[in-house]
């Protein structure tokens, strides 16, 4: 091995030292990659070229776990005392530290245009994620740069980021209906925590939900799979962010619809569940043998004033049916007042459900 490649190994091992030091949020180690890279724009160029492979890196600092544009805006001329030029003097910058610097023929100008250029491919690189989320009682429509639009429930969130070859969306809670407008260059790609749902022109329903994703097909085509790339992979507060993967997309067509379990499991359901799933557009909740916990979480979207509350019910032990008007709890809790082992009173505006003792 040569001396040059020897070289040229052990800055792509220091530089991989640096970009862990950033993952891992150890800042007392940040005023040492500043001067590193200070030292010579190849310690800069091939952080930067390992950062843009690292998947890992990029998902990093798009999350928060470090900001290298700001980082890099810190990486400037004015920190460093010797420039070589291209004359034989170096230039001087008065009360800055002394830093030895690499043989930079190109100049002070070329350091400026080199960190001004990193910086804004770190930006773009870093395209900016947008969120839309809803209150309680709140449903909203909302249309996307490319005239795709999103319909989203009440207390949903995601996140979207429409690039230049795909256009992803993380459904980190709730439902959401897309119209997707028709882009055969840009896939249309839905997240959440335990699959993704991609597209290119269609209009489709994803529920997200801790006991896993429903999807529903009301046009066109969609693929779920349980895979996605670790560079978009959306942030959870519990859970695995990485589902068991599926070796073989499933295919949904319209009037279809699926369940993706947490384990990753893609589970085929009947077309009654398409329209079941779009009920909340016209404000019904559709409810096939579920815990009574999860009906009143349900309930609880709607209203603000009148809550739904449970006290002593053991989780499980009662399920229903049905089709409900999601702005008139006090029809369930009548239904709920006819259960031998149930109480139902009403406190200061909320219903309470009890075990009757």
């Amino acid at each position: 091995m040569t001396v040059q490649k020897q070289i040229d190994q052990l800055l792509t091992y220091r530089a991989s030292e640096w970009l862990e030091a950033m993952i891992s949020r150890r800042v007392e180690e940040y005023p040492g990659f500043i001067q590193w890279v200070t030292e010579s724009p190849r310690h800069l160029d091939e952080f930067l070229r390992l950062f843009a492979l690292s998947q890992q890196a990029r998902y990093a600092a798009r999350h928060g776990h470090f900001d290298l544009q700001t980082l890099l805006q810190r990486v400037t001329p004015d920190e460093v005392v010797e420039l070589r030029s291209t004359s034989a003097e170096p230039v001087r910058l008065p009360g800055a530290r002394r830093k030895a610097f690499w043989q930079w023929p190109v100049g002070l100008a070329a350091a400026i245009a080199l960190i001004s250029l990193a910086a804004l491919w770190v930006q773009q690189s870093l395209s900016p994620w947008k969120t839309f989320a809803t209150n309680v009682a709140e449903q909203r429509t909302v249309e996307l740069a490319d005239g795709s639009v999103v319909y989203l429930n009440a207390q949903s969130t995601l996140e979207v980021r429409l690039g230049t070859k795909a256009r992803d969306i993380h459904l980190l809670q709730g439902d959401a209906l897309f119209k997707v407008a028709h882009d055969t260059q840009r896939p249309f790609r839905v997240a959440t925590r335990d699959a993704v749902v991609q597209a290119v022109g269609t209009q489709f329903n994803v529920s997200a939900r801790e006991d896993g994703t429903r999807v529903a097909v009301l046009e066109g085509k969609v693929q779920v799979s349980t895979e996605w790339d670790s560079a978009n992979a959306p942030t959870f507060s519990s859970g695995s962010a990485t589902p068991a993967s599926a070796p073989v997309p499933t295919p949904l067509k319209a009037g279809e619809a699926a369940r993706i379990s947490p384990a990753g499991a893609i589970e085929q359901t009947s077309r009654a569940d398409v329209s079941n799933a779009i009920a909340w557009r016209q404000r019904r909740l559709v409810f096939e043998k579920t815990p009574l916990e999860e009906v009143v979480q349900e309930f609880n979207r709607f209203h603000r004033s009148m809550r739904l509350h449970l006290e002593g019910v053991e989780a499980g032990s009662h399920h229903y049916s049905g089709t409900f008007d999601a702005d008139d709890p006090e029809s369930f809790a009548e239904l709920l007042s006819r259960e031998r082992d149930l109480t139902v009173e009403r406190r200061d505006g909320d219903i309470i459900i009890r075990a009757r003792p």
